[in-house]
């Protein structure tokens, strides 16, 4: 039976994870960069909290997806889209490829936290870039509260 080692990075939070901070509904904005140019590990696990105000729109849903960069010599990303930036992102995504939804609002949320957990981000979009972020998406019907929100990831590698 062979042996698998597994290398695991630190768990860390996304450098902009703030701007889940009070998200509006039908906005999107990006998480902030992952550089795993030195480290080149071809997983990670991903996990978010949305912390939701009051019932959800029942057809609402909170939406992720994946940016990465195209061109890391010109630090070009998927649709132009500044991965640290602050503004909304929503009406830029064209080619960004969505992860999945991470809630469907046919629950009632209302006041609860929300999490979305990915074990195996690379069994949703390959093995990872050198450079990559999430997008979360608004569509719940309400923005997300103004704290409790929380992204963090931790890179992984396998080895057999």
């Amino acid at each position: 039976m062979p042996t698998v080692s597994h290398k695991l990075g630190a768990l860390t939070g996304f450098t902009a994870s703030t701007n889940l901070n009070s998200l509006a509904d039908k906005a999107a904005k990006p998480l902030g960069v992952v550089d795993n140019t030195s480290l080149k590990y071809p997983n990670a696990f991903v996990s978010l909290n949305f912390n939701a105000t009051q019932t959800l729109a029942y057809d609402g849903a909170i939406e992720l997806y994946f940016l990465s960069c195209v061109d890391t010599s010109n630090d070009k990303w998927t649709d132009d889209i500044n991965p640290d930036g602050t503004n909304d992102v929503s009406g830029s995504l064209v080619n960004a490829k969505m992860i999945s939804p991470a809630i469907t609002a046919n629950n009632d949320y209302s006041n609860r936290s929300i999490v979305w957990v990915c074990n195996d981000l690379a069994k949703e979009v390959g093995d990872l870039p050198s450079k990559w972020t999430i997008i979360v998406y608004n569509k719940s019907g309400q923005a997300l509260k103004a704290s409790g929100n929380r992204a963090v990831y931790q890179l992984r590698s396998y080895t057999v």
